[in-house]
Parts: structure tokens; C-alpha cells; sequence
């Protein structure tokens, strides 16, 4: 994928960030590679279901979106 795609991508990510982390399970949103190794829009959820598939669209202006289950994030702090 061209430089410029991710771009897109990340506009992509920026657009709809805060209106999926809105739904309770969404812990963050991020890029990745999907199952057939093309680049998509990764949902992190604390936990995958039904429910949640059904609120997350399969495809965001054309961009593959997949869910991963990754339970809940916690931020920590380091002294670097």
C-alpha cells in the first residue's frame, strides 16, 4: 500500500475514532493488516460479540474494518 493510502487510512481513523469509542466495549482504533493482508481499520474491543459486530460496519468508506478482541487497556506510566 502507497504512502498516500495510509494517509487516507488514517483520515479514515480520525473521522470515525470518537463515534466507535463511544460503544462500551471499544477500547481504541488503529490500522493494521486484516486476515487476507491488505490494510484495514482495527476496532480494539475488551471483548468480541454478536452485539458488537452488529454496531461496527464491516467497511468504512471502502476500508475493510475487523474487530480483535483484546480485552480491557490500561495505560501505564514510565519514568524514561
Amino acid at each position: 500500500m502507497q504512502k498516500q493510502s495510509i494517509e487516507t487510512l488514517k483520515t479514515i481513523q480520525k473521522k470515525y475514532e470518537s463515534q466507535l469509542k463511544q460503544i462500551p466495549e471499544v477500547e481504541g482504533l488503529g490500522i493494521g493488516r486484516s486476515s487476507s493482508g491488505e490494510f484495514c481499520l482495527r476496532v480494539y474491543a475488551k471483548k468480541k460479540s454478536p452485539n458488537l459486530e452488529q454496531l461496527i460496519p464491516q467497511k468504512l468508506e471502502g476500508v475493510r474494518v475487523e474487530i480483535k478482541e483484546v480485552g480491557e487497556m490500561v495505560a501505564f506510566e514510565t519514568s524514561l
